[in-house]
Parts: structure tokens; C-alpha cells; sequence
């Protein structure tokens, strides 16, 4: 039943009366959680996320107790605004189970400057990790093409 409360509240518009609750519930249970109870609430942490909440959602995403049940948390950091979200997410490549997600946020905020810790991925054992670095390097290709040439100094 909980569960279908958080489903219910993971929209936008409860932000305002739900965000609190969500990230006081997510920290409330302990470890991973093996009913998916857990990650339920990390997904709608990542639908009402707003930046007043970014050193909580950054401590979740680095808190490796907190298992999988992170992965969602983490995809709220492409959403965020704060000068640490690529740091944070650059900091979680080194974490095998939530990697994959952080290189999906790097790929988002354009983080061209982690080019060489993306690049890293391209001989993952995972074929998703693999896939998404290779994204990631599309894109900022594409951002570097669009600035042109450096200039000699």
C-alpha cells in the first residue's frame, strides 16, 4: 500500500507536499531494500527533485549503503543546477551499481570536461555501460564541434 502512495505522489505537482517526506522516507530505511519498496521512493525523489534539496540528494547518490535502491536518485542530478552535480556524478563512476546512471547524468549536463573518466566505459563488462559512454562521447563530439577550434595562445 505504501508503495502505491509513492507511485501516486510521484508527480510534479505534489512536489511542494511531497518532496520532504520522500527524501525523510528514503534515508528512513535501512540498506537495500529487496521488495523494491525502497527504489520506489528514489524514483520519485528524482520526479519531484528541485535544487533546494541538492546536498541531500547528493549525499543519498554517494552513500553506497543505500545499494541500487540509488539508481533514480542519481538521474535527479540531470535535473539539478548546483556547481557540484557534475563532480558528484563524476565521484559515483567509481561505484559499479550506480555508474551506469552517473554516466547518463554526465551525458545530460554536457559534462565535456569528463571526457577522459567516460572514456574509461568503453571496455565495461556491462554492454549498457559500454552504450552509454559511447553516447555521452557522441554528444560532446558534438558540443566540441559546435565551439570550433581552440584558439593558440
Amino acid at each position: 500500500m505504501k508503495q502505491g502512495v509513492v507511485r501516486a505522489l510521484s508527480i510534479p505537482a505534489a512536489k511542494q507536499l511531497a518532496l520532504r517526506p520522500m527524501l525523510n522516507e528514503f534515508t528512513a530505511i535501512p540498506g537495500e531494500d529487496a521488495t523494491g519498496y525502497k527504489w520506489a521512493v528514489g524514483n520519485a525523489l528524482e520526479v519531484l527533485d528541485d535544487d533546494s534539496v541538492f546536498e541531500e540528494i547528493a549525499a543519498i547518490c554517494l552513500d553506497k549503503s543505500h545499494g541500487e535502491s540509488r539508481e533514480m536518485v542519481v538521474l535527479a542530478l540531470a535535473k539539478m543546477k548546483s556547481p557540484k552535480d557534475v563532480d558528484v556524478a563524476e565521484r559515483m563512476l567509481d561505484d559499479d551499481e550506480v555508474a551506469g546512471h552517473a554516466l547518463i547524468v554526465l551525458r545530460k549536463k554536457g559534462a565535456t570536461q569528463s571526457r577522459k573518466k567516460i572514456e574509461r566505459f568503453l571496455n565495461h563488462p556491462k554492454t549498457w555501460y559500454r552504450a552509454e559512454a559511447r553516447k555521452a562521447l557522441a554528444k560532446f563530439d558534438k558540443i566540441e564541434a559546435k565551439r570550433g577550434p581552440k584558439e593558440i595562445k
